[in-house]
């Protein structure tokens, strides 16, 4: 869960780190997509449609009364937990219940990648994301370790089945898929299945040329044209 230090430099960078997510070090007019841009009073403005614009139009934060880093800090902690409430966003970032709401749920449509569509080639590969073990309270440690592992296993070498389970239990699962164009970034909330993912990979993508992925078992038998990747042996690309 996100700390004091972490949440303060969020706050302390919230026009900073809007920029570079808007922009990848390039301003780009949003208006006529000329990178002909200079910095003004109110922003920026275009040298080309000479229309004026800032790190926020054409996004949900456009015209918003409400603070950036109340914006950047609500997602920050919506992405910091598995699942955050309302009131405790309300509590962090000084906001009321409804008004954190409001940008939670703003948040959430902004996310959404139902519509997205990936075409050609795509890679695709699978992550656990989360923190560190060594991170978490001895207390919940030792909860989890009384849940899934085995007492003759506590002091020695752990089973797969056990470790999946840990593994499971501090890490999100990620599937993430990307056209070059597009990407397309998944929770699996039962953990990595080849009917989930293959589920997924038929609700995003279409006129397939090919996939690549890793030599993982979650990607055999597919119908689709496949190229391995062998991670094991430094081997990143096909």
């Amino acid at each position: 869960m996100a700390n004091k230090n972490s949440i303060r430099y969020v706050v302390k960078n919230a026009e900073s780190i809007c920029k570079t997510l808007r922009w990848h070090g390039t301003v780009t007019c949003p208006h006529c997509g000329s990178v002909h841009v200079y910095d003004c009073h109110y922003g920026y403005k275009c040298a080309d449609c000479r229309k004026r614009f800032t790190n926020y139009t054409n996004t949900l934060m456009h015209g918003s009364k409400l603070d950036t880093a109340a914006w950047v800090l609500t997602l920050y902690l919506m992405l910091d937990s598995r699942g955050i409430s309302s009131v405790e966003v309300a509590r962090k970032v000084g906001v009321t219940q409804k008004t954190a709401w409001f940008m939670m749920m703003r948040w959430r449509q902004a996310m959404s990648q139902d519509s997205v569509e990936l075409k050609g080639v795509i890679s695709m590969d699978e992550a656990y994301l989360g923190g560190s073990w060594t991170n978490k309270p001895l207390r919940k440690q030792q909860a989890i370790a009384d849940k899934y592992i085995p007492r003759e296993f506590q002091h020695g070498l752990l089973p797969k089945s056990a470790f999946l389970k840990i593994n499971s239990e501090i890490h999100t699962p990620i599937i993430g898929m990307n056209d070059g164009t597009s990407v397309v970034l998944k929770v699996l909330p039962r953990g990595f299945s080849k009917t989930d993912i293959q589920a997924i990979f038929t609700a995003h993508a279409s006129n397939v040329t090919c996939c690549v992925s890793d030599s993982s078992p979650l990607y055999n038998d597919w119908t689709v044209p496949f190229e391995h990747a062998n991670h094991s042996k430094r081997q990143y690309s096909t």
